[in-house]
């Protein structure tokens, strides 16, 4: 990169906004370049975040204590998410160990007495923590299957004043509110609301300037998703999401410290107007009257002339599988890598439209298993999701694209964990030698059972680890 980006305006007031402007103040630093933040939309956020092992090395970037920021947000250590309808955990670590050159999901297959979801969750460290709220940093060198790499559960809320402050100590400057931005795409020009304008080489766009942006559906789910916040003062155990059906909507309760909060996603208008009401009687006090509502899809050219969109302007996703944060992150890390010199003729801007369009779908493959019945692929499935699962349901094939989001281990335990059943045996795994491969399956299953056990309660942990927020709402 060179210098020649004398300025960057950001545009908007949520998480998206406020990351993006700390991010590239903490990375261009070296280059002089001005980031301002020119507030726009309604400064809202979901009251619960959650982050993919991914984002502990973007918060390192942004130079993060990690206990500052748990303490700040409430934080607790996620290990996954429970498929509750399909019976099986899907964590973001090992499950058992690789035969030779044969994956453990495919000799598990062939070769293992009982093929449960549950069963294969029993060769993972990390579900087997998961189950009974119980956490501990991994350690290298441990028993085949103990391997994880946690993310965080966040409060939203204290999240946002979390990223305020760090772009504020980066030197971010905020501007006066946005009064007119739509020709920002190609002049770089934003009228602001005291009538006077800013100028800047590239304006981050997280609001959805331009309306009549390109948008593409993602797949199998509905066109039109309505999302309703509720919280309960009850608590579960802490790490695991769980995702289920809910009076024909998903939800998803995610716990943090004190309270859990479910998000119920509605994929029609009848189930919107149930939703409040689905809410109370599952012992949830609804945190807002109205929904989220929005299409889930992606912007076909993120990158247009001087405006790059960046979080839900770009793309789009329900929250299951935690896909909010980490579609801020694929748009600004693949920003930073082909950021050019200048603007508006370069070159960058098509390669960075591929790399993120390839990213969104990968993890829009991943977050559709939340919307589709364990074994059925749907005729309108992209080809892209239908391939993968034709390949899993088959012999147990994990297909990767580029831009993933999640591993080939990820793949394989989530689609176990939903239920989805890989119909033959591997050539190659069913020639494994039975017994061997059986008692191996026992003994990782007995050895993580054993170490299961010495690891603390969740909680325990964090309060030990100093790791609790002093205060409620402690941000």
């Amino acid at each position: 990169m060179t210098g020649g980006l004398k300025r960057i305006a950001v545009v908007g007031a949520g998480v998206a906004a406020w990351f993006s402007a700390a991010y590239l103040a903490r990375v261009l630093k070296r280059l002089g370049t001005e980031i301002v933040l020119v507030p726009a939309g309604r400064e809202t956020t979901a009251p619960v975040l959650a982050t993919l092992p991914s984002f502990e090395a973007v918060h390192s970037v942004l130079g993060f204590d990690a206990r500052d920021l748990m303490r700040a947000t409430e934080a607790s250590f996620r290990l996954g998410t429970e498929y509750v309808s399909g019976g099986g955990i899907h964590t973001y670590g090992d499950t058992g160990t690789a035969f030779g050159n044969v994956p453990f999901h495919l000799a598990w297959r062939a070769q293992a007495e009982n093929t449960s979801p549950g069963a294969f969750g029993d060769c993972s460290l990390a579900v087997q923590a998961a189950r009974e709220g119980r956490f501990a940093p991994p350690l290298e060198g441990g028993p085949p299957g103990s391997l994880y790499s946690p993310g965080l559960h966040m409060n939203g809320p204290a999240y946002l004043n979390f990223l305020r402050r760090a772009a504020r100590h980066y030197g971010v400057v905020q501007a006066g509110d946005l009064s007119f931005g739509e020709a920002a795409s190609e002049t770089g020009r934003l009228v602001l609301s005291d009538g006077s304008a800013l100028t800047s080489d590239l304006v981050i766009d997280t609001v959805g300037l331009d309306a009549r942006a390109d948008w593409t559906l993602a797949g199998v789910m509905p066109e039109t998703v309505h999302v309703f916040w509720g919280k309960s003062a009850s608590r579960q155990p802490l790490g695991l999401a769980r995702l289920r059906s809910v009076a024909g909507n998903v939800a998803v309760d995610t716990p943090l410290n004190t309270e859990i909060f479910r998000a119920l996603i509605a994929g029609s208008e009848a189930a919107a107007h149930r939703a409040t009401s689905v809410l109370r009687r599952d012992g949830f006090t609804p945190l807002a009257d109205s929904p989220h509502v929005f299409m889930p899809g992606w912007c076909a050219a993120p990158w247009q002339g001087r405006t790059v969109r960046i979080g839900d302007a770009a793309c789009c996703l329900p929250p299951a599988e935690a896909p909010e944060l980490r579609i801020i992150q694929i748009g600004l890390e693949t920003l930073v890598h082909l950021l050019p010199g200048g603007c508006p003729e370069v070159p960058e801007r098509g390669e960075y439209n591929r790399m993120a369009l390839e990213s969104w779908r990968a993890l829009a493959d991943f977050v559709s298993l939340a919307f589709m019945p364990a074994g059925e692929i749907p005729k309108d499935a992209p080809a892209s999701l239908a391939l993968r699962l034709q390949n899993f349901t088959s012999r147990g094939r994990i297909i990767l694209a580029d831009g993933e989001s999640f591993t080939r281990e990820s793949w394989a335990a989530a689609l176990i964990a939903a239920g989805w059943q890989m119909d033959r045996a591997d050539t190659h795994a069913a020639a494994l030698p039975k017994e061997r491969v059986r008692s191996s399956i026992a003994g990782i299953a007995g050895t993580l059972a054993a170490s299961c056990e010495t690891l603390p309660d969740q909680r325990t942990f964090l309060r030990r680890a100093g790791l609790l927020a002093p205060q409620a709402g402690g941000a």
